[in-house]
């Protein structure tokens, strides 16, 4: 061989060394990187969730709490006006109607 081949694939050789090296160290760079990138992406998907998930459990408790309040409000309407038809109903009356449904 002569001396300008040997020099040639003693470059081809540091090359391949150089670029194996660069290669090694892209990756050991990327892989970390890309970990790190998917963590905090899973982190802030959960984040948003849980926000989304306590704004939509608040709505649903206003929600409900009204339901309730305007069926209490009913009840009580319901209550006074039994109690006031019961009142002006005679008691000699109210034993014979219970006494005819026997």
């Amino acid at each position: 061989m002569s001396g300008g081949t040997q020099a040639r694939g003693r470059r081809s050789t540091i090359a391949k060394r150089a670029l194996r090296g660069m290669g090694l160290r892209l990756i050991l760079i990327t892989i970390p990187l890309s970990i790190l990138a998917y963590q905090h992406f899973v982190t802030a998907v959960r984040e948003q969730a849980l926000d989304s998930l306590a704004k939509y459990a608040d709505e649903r408790v206003l929600r409900e709490q009204e339901t309730f309040r305007k069926a209490e409000k009913n009840l009580a309407k319901l209550r006074e006006a039994f109690l006031r038809k019961y009142s002006e109903y005679p008691d000699a009356q109210v034993e014979a109607d219970f006494e005819s449904k026997l």
